[in-house]
């Protein structure tokens, strides 16, 4: 699938269209993994499931969600306030968001179905950096690495009270 494990992309809409090709085709399971997956990514790469029942879900990390955001909130902020607002959005995917302690959630990868790529940059910058998307070519192990990450991470709406609570003390 997808002409062979690497695809030399050369700028930000092939680069976007690369991933979202690989997205459209879900048939069971979408999860991207970057540490600083933002509202602008999940527009551009999360909502490109072609079908309706398959669930989208984004590990990301605690930096990466504490980073400030242009429009002045942090990214986490911002990403949580976009899900709320396309949650009442009748017809779109199930979108999910965990944050994953630091030392973990340091990768670029996205799952879907069966298969695994990597990519040498985050989403936001593929595309704009030089970078490469690789099909992996044995994805068991790293797919069931970060499924195990998965399940030891935060919902980003827990950790946004947690994190402001903590803030505030």
């Amino acid at each position: 699938e997808g002409g062979g494990f690497a695809r030399h992309v050369l700028g930000r809409k092939e680069a976007a269209d690369a991933v979202r090709l690989r997205v459209m085709r879900a048939e069971h399971f979408v999860l991207f993994a970057d540490a600083s997956f933002g509202a602008d990514d999940l527009f551009t790469f999360a909502l490109a499931v072609a079908r309706r029942d398959v669930p989208v879900r984004i590990l990301t990390s605690a930096s990466g969600m504490m980073a400030p955001n242009p429009l002045g909130a942090t990214v986490g902020v911002a990403l949580s306030a976009e899900l709320r607002n396309l949650a009442s959005v009748q017809g779109l995917n199930t979108i999910e968001v965990r944050v994953a302690a630091e030392d973990d959630a340091d990768t670029h990868c996205l799952i879907v179905d069966d298969n695994v790529w990597t990519l040498t940059t985050t989403f936001r910058e593929f595309g704009e950096r030089r970078g490469l998307m690789v099909r992996l070519p044995d994805p068991d192990p790293v797919r069931h690495q970060l499924l195990a990450l998965w399940d030891r991470a935060t919902p980003l709406d827990q950790w946004l009270p947690d994190v402001s609570g903590r803030e505030e003390s």
